[in-house]
């Protein structure tokens, strides 16, 4: 049995994973045990370090016992760092097609690979073209893609990179940082979406060009900042403005990756979609894929940004570089692949516990109370098992609310979580049941698309109901995750919706919590009711006064 680690990320979302006998054991982000969202982007800090040692610690391993290690080429200098044999490098879309089509359940698959800047391709002088798309085919453990387009941006310091040209994932982190959100916020501009009207689209797509056969020409330096800015600053109505660009944008993104997605079919068709890269986690674009598409069916990994060519690698390793056979998967169950952290005993939750000032009772399978809480309106972060690995909150590291309250979105946005009153909420619902609440037609285990909410239940599901009367699934089934499934057939004999609110367990700016230690801290500040770690119910309590010895010392001595 072979032992492969994986390496992953770019100059961010850095990211360590260990496979054994084809199976994922044991895969983590930096930013979990650092607490720096998205990782730091010094190389001094030794990215990939965290979840190395993370990986081999839970599995009891030392970096002797691995035989193989892959990388992403993005990770060239932390490789050599480990100075150890038996290392191969992996340009990154190979790695990101890799690990969508290893965890799909198809045997042959197109594969499309959009992000916002791959490997570096070539240099000159100060110029540095990367990758932007790749398309390509796979069949059993075979796998190839090919690179159709690249961006380039030039170096004027160690400091400052000019922005990337060419890049749809590019171009909608510069709308993203234009109206004021920063840098890895596009969820944001996506949420904000659905609030604008198409006013601004056909002006904003006066920047870019959209080919026949994929490609996407875009200057960041052609004047779409200043039209940017001066739209905003003359505009009298500040969230509108923003909104609208934000429309735009989103229309563009999504014209844009339809176009790759025909041009990947026709030279490649299949029925089947294996789609990975940053963009893949607009899940409103990823959810219009069918219908303007000849694809049939479509598979995104939980974690197709950067931090997903970890498992990419290990998992290109072990299937095309070994030859293993790859895994015969299937829908139901499919979910569970994406719980990848180690498990923390009770011995460790109890430690934590008795630390902070809290309440805590064992409570174990007592479903019913835990769903009459929610009912109730109880806010609670539920801690179960290994956390998921990637952006979304998938049921073992989630704050859980009841869907039908419609108080609860602002409430946990506003109170809670401190952020934009526009971000929408994703709704978990069991699977078997989620075509009667939800327009769906497929199962969506990864909350990577979006459906629209049935009409009947539009009001009823205020929550979970985006302002265009959508929302980002996940469905659940009960080989997944079988605690949350009971918790979730208990909310539905109480309220009538086999349906919750599922946020990520985090506060603004913070990554998902990981360690018990994680959740407590995030838990005692915020407006969070109940916390559910592990078999234990915790209850916040006032906080001891800290009083110091000489205090003390001159209490008793009056």
């Amino acid at each position: 049995m072979h032992t492969i680690l994986g390496i992953g990320g770019s100059d961010h979302d850095f990211s360590a994973s260990i496979i054994r006998n084809g199976k994922i054991e044991v895969a983590i982000e930096d930013e979990r045990i650092t607490r720096i969202k998205h990782g730091s982007k010094s190389w001094d800090s030794e990215p990939t370090k965290p979840s190395i040692d993370y990986c081999l610690s839970s599995l009891g391993m030392s970096i002797t016992d691995v035989d193989y290690i892959y990388s992403n080429l993005h990770m060239v200098k932390r490789v050599d760092d480990l100075r150890l044999n038996n290392v191969k490098k992996l340009s990154h879309h190979l790695t990101h097609a890799s690990s969508a089509y290893f965890t799909s359940v198809f045997d042959n698959s197109t594969l499309v690979v959009i992000d916002g800047a791959g490997n570096r391709v070539s240099t000159d002088g100060n110029r540095q073209d990367l990758e932007t798309i790749s398309i390509g085919y796979a069949r059993n453990n075979s796998l190839k893609i090919e690179l159709t387009q690249t961006g380039n941006r030039y170096i004027t310091s160690r400091a400052w990179l000019y922005k990337l040209n060419n890049s749809i994932g590019a171009f909608y982190d510069i709308i993203t940082e234009s109206l004021g959100f920063g840098e890895l916020a596009d969820g944001k501009t996506m949420g904000l979406a659905p609030y604008g009207d198409q006013s601004l689209v056909e002006p904003l797509r006066e920047f870019v060009k959209i080919s026949n056969t994929g490609n996407f020409t875009y200057d960041p330096y052609g004047g779409i900042w200043d039209w940017l800015t001066e739209a905003i600053t003359n505009h009298k109505n500040a969230f509108q403005i923003r909104a609208n660009i934000a429309k735009a944008a989103q229309v563009i993104f999504e014209e844009a990756v339809f176009s790759v997605c025909n041009h990947a079919y026709k030279v490649n068709p299949s029925p089947n979609l294996c789609y990975s890269g940053g963009c893949a986690l607009n899940s409103v674009a990823n959810a219009k894929i069918k219908e303007n598409t000849p694809f049939e069916f479509l598979h995104v990994f939980p974690a197709p940004s950067d931090n997903g060519t970890a498992i990419g690698a290990a998992l290109y390793g072990y299937h095309v570089e070994m030859g293993y056979k790859k895994a015969s998967l299937k829908i139901d169950g499919l979910g569970k692949m994406a719980y990848t952290g180690r498990l923390y005993s009770e011995e460790e939750i109890l430690q934590q516990l008795h630390s902070y000032p809290v309440h805590f009772r064992k409570i174990d399978d007592d479903f019913e109370t835990v769903a009459s809480l929610l009912h109730q309106g109880n806010v609670i972060g539920w801690f179960k098992g290994g956390s998921e690995f990637g952006p979304r909150s998938l049921g073992n590291r989630s704050i859980l609310a009841d869907p039908s309250k419609s108080w609860m979105r602002n409430h946990i946005n506003l109170n809670v979580k401190n952020r934009e009153t526009f971000r929408p909420f994703a709704p978990i619902v069991l699977a078997d049941r989620a075509t009667t609440y939800f327009e769906i037609d497929e199962p969506s285990p990864f909350m990577l698309n979006v459906f629209k909410v049935k009409r009947p239940f539009q009001m009823k599901l205020p929550a979970i109901t985006h302002v265009d009367y959508t929302a980002r699934v996940q469905t659940l089934d009960r080989l997944t995750n079988p605690d949350l499934y009971s918790l979730i057939e208990k909310f539905e004999s109480i309220s009538g919706f086999p349906i919750l609110l599922n946020t990520s367990f985090n506060r603004q700016g913070e990554p998902i919590v990981e360690t018990p230690k994680d959740a407590l801290e995030c838990f005692l500040s915020t407006n969070i009711d109940i916390l559910i770690l592990g078999g234990y119910m915790v209850e916040k309590h006032t906080p001891w006064a800290d009083v110091s010895h000489e205090v003390k010392r001159e209490i008793f001595e009056d």
